[in-house]
């Protein structure tokens, strides 16, 4: 102790585990461990409400954590009112922490000096606006526009385990754009028309992971852990998304059922009657297939959404195919009845490539056997 570390050698029957050794920065016993984090967003039109539950092991004696700015504060309001301006509700094991929020969104929760191996259960509720500008009246008219997700940061030293995060939006609305390292934890599943999107977590399972793992490890382990409280049902589109370590911010964008049908049919249907009416682009027709499959491989979460938003295009398309093979097969498709352009306007005249030009005159009708031919 207390001199270099020296080189020693196990004998060979304590050879079988490896030793790993490992160097700390930071005192343990005042690092904070984030041993669970669901975090829930309903969207709705004009304001949004933001669920953050926590179960933390902490032998600190406070919580700090840094709630992200609301939307009009970032739009043109003021940093330092930010913690004011939003609806923040603070609770400690279910009891409410009365003035916990802090200029400039700071919460701080004074933690009881009781065991110091005992988790927390740490939740924040906040109601802010949505975002200003074209985001804001996208949200109310129900256009495709942005959404911002920002996760509160703790005060360092703090180590983050698992996160869930639940976003709720309109039922006829659809999220695209998120973090590559957010793991999506829902499933394709057939519906009443089509396929839908459908959470593999419930909110009632999600709800029973938090209260287990506040429990602790025995009492999860026992199966006496507390009853969880489910979230009432209600016509929505639910999206989860899980990952390790602290979430981060993230921007998604919230697209309507009519945009995606717009846009995937729109495409569909361009393809569709190019290949009808231009058939020197049938030639590029294996490549275009070839580059979707690969895009469907690419995002297999939005590779049915886009197929089955491409369904009336195609429908489309095809009966443009159907029309015009009908009317390639009508009898004297393509003859000319009338005079050719640039010819005069007289219906006597007649022209033949190759020969004079004839007016046949009213006397022929009284000579029948006559024929007169034109003099220059």
């Amino acid at each position: 102790a207390g001199g270099p570390l020296q080189a020693w050698s196990a004998p060979k029957s304590q050879r079988e585990f490896p030793l790993a050794l490992s160097v700390r920065s930071t005192d343990p016993a005042r690092t904070m461990v984030v041993e669970a984090a669901w975090l829930q967003t309903r969207l709705l039109p004009g304001v949004r409400e933001d669920i953050r539950r926590y179960v933390i092991s902490a032998a600190a004696d406070r919580i700090v954590v840094s709630l992200p700015a609301p939307a009009d504060a970032v739009a043109g309001g003021s940093g330092e009112a930010a913690g004011e301006m939003a609806g923040c509700e603070v609770q400690l094991d279910g009891d409410t922490v009365p003035a916990a929020v802090r200029t400039g969104g700071r919460v701080v929760v004074d933690l009881p000096q009781v065991d110091p191996a005992r988790r927390w259960r740490l939740d924040i509720r906040t109601t802010t606006p949505r975002d200003q500008g074209w985001a804001g009246f996208a949200a109310r008219f129900g256009l495709p526009g942005p959404v911002r997700l920002e996760a509160p940061v703790f005060e360092s030293p703090v180590l983050e385990r698992r996160f869930y995060w639940t976003i709720h939006a309109r039922p006829d609305e659809h999220l695209l754009g998120l973090p590559s390292d957010w793991t999506s934890q829902q499933q394709w599943r057939p519906a009443a028309l089509g396929w839908r999107l459908v959470p593999v977590a419930s909110s009632h399972e999600l709800a029973g992971w938090i209260a287990a793992v506040a429990a602790g490890d025995r009492a999860a382990a026992a199966g006496g852990h507390a009853p969880a409280v489910a979230l009432p049902p209600l016509a929505e589109s639910t999206f989860v998304y899980a990952g390790v370590g602290s979430p981060g911010a993230a921007a998604p964008w919230i697209l309507p059922t009519w945009f995606v049908v717009l846009v995937a049919s729109g495409a569909t249907l361009a393809c569709g009657l190019g290949l009808v009416y231009r058939p020197e682009l049938r030639r590029w027709q294996l490549a275009a297939l070839a580059a979707i499959g690969l895009a469907a491989a690419a995002a297999p979460d939005v590779a049915p959404l886009a197929g089955q938003a491409a369904l009336p295009g195609a429908a489309l398309a095809a009966l443009a195919w159907g029309l015009h093979a009908f009317a390639r097969r009508v009898p004297g498709r393509g003859a000319d009845h009338g005079p050719p352009a640039g010819a005069p306007a007289s219906s006597m005249t007649r022209q033949a490539v190759g020969s004079p030009s004839l007016i046949v005159s009213p006397a022929i009708d009284d000579a029948p056997t006559a024929t007169h031919a034109r003099t220059p």
